[in-house]
């Protein structure tokens, strides 16, 4: 019926557009305003038109720009709420961390893994943010990389979309890469629409020149990387919000990056035992024995006694 609608509409403008124009004589008129006359009613049957086919309010955005780092396609691949302490916690609010926010009785903020929502497919992060008030956020950040990667002039890309609650004015995302063994930031800040909030919508961060730098920020050693949102300066109240994340990609660089890391393959197996080594050479004939010394001579026998003499005869 939407559709019908703004054809009708198209055509009365079309065919008044020579008499008054299509947003009659005060432009500051809006045209769905104008009321004409009523026509006479007219006859005839029309035939059904065919049903119309579309895609639902979300809108994926369609295919992911660069190369992927992570999907979320089956788990939140390793990403954490990164819970420090803001360097003025007077002014800022990070509502991970427990000094800042769960301490002062407040919920803390939960990331979890939603199976059902995603862009362009199925599989996200799924953050569910407390919010109350102006200056608040919460950062999502990525396992650190091994080895660094080398991302000089590309673009990094992330997907957001709210799925309850609404933000205001001023509220955005930032996007940030960490680098150097020192983890140095570079982040770039961008709002949030003020309209179409539950729609996915493609932030991103020019990594050679972010909007904020610290000193020794190197984008050819890419550590970690993540998304901070933020409430903003500007909002006079704030509420709830739920957020889905999904589809951190790099764009514009020259080597292919390693994305989140996988898990560990299996070990390999066993090799076969060697063969049995050859016998050893038979061994040489022992020498002779030495020849025995002759044995000594026997003792003589005692001389007999002449038998005649004795017997005196």
């Amino acid at each position: 019926m939407k559709g019908a609608v703004m054809m009708k509409s198209l055509l009365a403008c079309s065919l008044l557009a020579f008499a008054a124009g299509c947003f009659g004589s005060d432009p500051n008129e809006n045209s769905h305003i104008y009321m004409g006359s009523a026509g006479s009613t007219g006859t005839g049957t029309g035939t059904a038109g065919t049903s119309g086919t579309g895609s639902g309010g979300s809108g994926t955005l369609g295919a992911i720009v660069g190369t992927p780092l992570a999907t979320f396609d089956t788990s939140v691949q390793g990403f954490i709420l990164d819970d420090y302490m803001d360097s003025d916690p007077t002014m800022y609010t990070n509502i991970a961390n427990m000094g800042e926010w769960a301490s002062k009785g407040k919920t803390p903020p939960a990331i979890t893994f939603n199976n059902a929502d995603g862009s362009p497919s199925p599989g996200s992060l799924q953050v569910v943010a407390p919010f109350d008030g102006k200056n608040q956020h919460f950062d999502v950040q990525s396992p650190s990389l091994s080895p660094v990667q080398n991302w000089a002039g590309g673009t990094l890309h992330v997907r957001i979309r709210l799925t309850s609650g609404s933000l205001s004015a001023g509220a955005g995302a930032q996007l940030f890469v960490k680098t150097t063994s020192k983890y140095v930031y570079g982040g770039t800040y961008v709002n949030f629409p003020t309209a179409g909030q539950g729609n996915w919508k493609d932030f991103t961060m020019p990594l050679d020149s972010p909007m904020t730098v610290n000193s020794g920020y190197d984008d050819t050693q890419a550590i970690s990387y993540g998304v901070q949102v933020n409430t903003g300066s500007a909002a006079a109240s704030q509420g709830s919000c739920t957020f889905e994340i999904d589809s951190f990609a790099v764009s514009g660089i020259a080597a292919s990056p390693t994305g989140a890391g996988g898990t560990t393959g299996a070990g390999g197996t066993t090799g076969a035992g060697g063969t049995t080594g050859a016998g050893g050479a038979a061994g040489t004939t022992g020498a002779g024995g030495a020849g025995g010394r002759a044995g000594a001579g026997g003792a003589s026998g005692a001389g007999g006694g002449n038998a005649d003499a004795a017997a005196g005869g």
